[in-house]
């Protein structure tokens, strides 16, 4: 082990972050699932990538949630791209993973289509460094959605967002109860303006066109107070 590696094992304990232990089958569903690229460099990150989605899956099956997508159902560009997979679905809730083998204190990076694309952005994004050599992952830490705008993110030249490792929430624990406990309605996510625009335009078509004028609904019928005035002297004569 490098002593990069050492001083980044030690750094971790010292924050006690997770470690999910990668088993014998976690690297044999890697092997077998990445095999069906062909380049080497795909083949590697979509290794990589699995290795990572598994060792989430499993550590949220250890605290009783489930992550919703089947890692083989998953697109193949999502599989060797080496940008944060998402959506990912527990819980009702939208998850964004990022994974990498050697997360350097620096920081990650993040597309801005991850963070302000309704067909992207998640609830929470999760990083967790996958160690081939020491069979192991590590959940790094996460950072929910809404937080993003109390960051004052800045984006580098190609465009993405920088966000530090001191940026996130390295109490797991924390994750959980959110997940668990919190409601998805609870984090406002972007949403798609064209949705809304045409939403809003359909229902106000229907109350234009549909609903008629208190006027016209009225319009053919007796007022209420010569209704009331021709029932009392209609009751005057039936009265002994």
């Amino acid at each position: 082990m490098t002593n990069y590696k050492q001083k980044n094992r030690l750094y971790y304990r010292q924050l006690h972050l997770q470690t999910i232990d990668l088993e014998s089958e976690d690297f044999q569903q890697a092997t077998l699932l990445s095999d069906h690229f062909n380049n080497e460099a795909q083949q590697w990150q979509a290794y990589v990538n699995i290795l990572g989605l598994l060792a989430l899956k499993k550590w949220l099956s250890d605290r009783h949630l489930t992550l919703d997508n089947p890692i083989e159902s998953l697109p193949p560009h999502q599989i060797i791209s080496s940008e944060p997979i998402c959506p990912l679905q527990v819980n009702g809730f939208t998850v964004c993973l990022l994974t990498d083998e050697n997360i350097v204190n620096e920081g990650i990076e993040i597309p801005d289509k991850m963070i302000n694309s309704p067909e992207f952005a998640a609830h929470f994004y999760i990083l967790i460094q996958v160690s081939v050599e020491e069979e192991e992952a590590i959940l790094i830490g996460f950072i929910r959605h809404d937080q993003f705008k109390n960051r004052s993110l800045q984006k580098n030249e190609i465009g993405n967002y920088q966000l530090s490792l001191t940026q996130l929430n390295y109490d797991s624990s924390h994750l959980i109860l959110n997940l668990k406990y919190l409601s998805p309605a609870a984090i406002k996510l972007p949403e798609n303006a064209w949705v809304l625009e045409k939403l809003t335009s359909w229902l106000e078509r229907i109350f234009t066109e549909a609903w008629q004028p208190v006027e016209e609904l009225l319009g053919n019928r007796k007022p209420i107070m010569t209704m009331a005035f021709t029932l009392e002297k209609t009751t005057e004569k039936l009265s002994p």
